[in-house]
């Protein structure tokens, strides 16, 4: 698949899920080329207790929001490697912040 594609693909499945503006999909440059770049903008938990880091409730919901993005992007190809331990691993990078 060509990688502008995918990520016209990627942005559409996630801004359905998160909104337009709270996701950003970008390919890597340079030897990181063919990498999927999402950043994911989120509100803070309900249970927030954040003081200057975040707390544990909002790296909970950070990270269930990682998971879901993972999940709805299943059926879209994305670049695989194995390192040199054997472990198989997938081009893609999900950051996801809280405000």
């Amino acid at each position: 698949m060509d990688v502008k594609l995918r990520n016209k693909q990627v942005k559409k499945v996630l801004s359905n899920a998160y909104g337009h503006k709270n996701v950003s999909v970008r390919n890597g440059q340079g030897t990181a080329w063919g990498w999927c770049d999402i950043s994911i903008k989120t509100t803070k938990s309900d249970k927030c207790s954040c003081n200057g880091f975040y707390c544990q409730a909002c790296k909970d919901k950070m990270n269930a929001t990682s998971q879901e993005a993972e999940q709805l992007l299943q059926g879209i190809e994305f670049y695989n490697y194995t390192d040199d331990m054997g472990s198989r691993n997938t081009e893609l990078i999900i950051q996801v912040s809280a405000s």
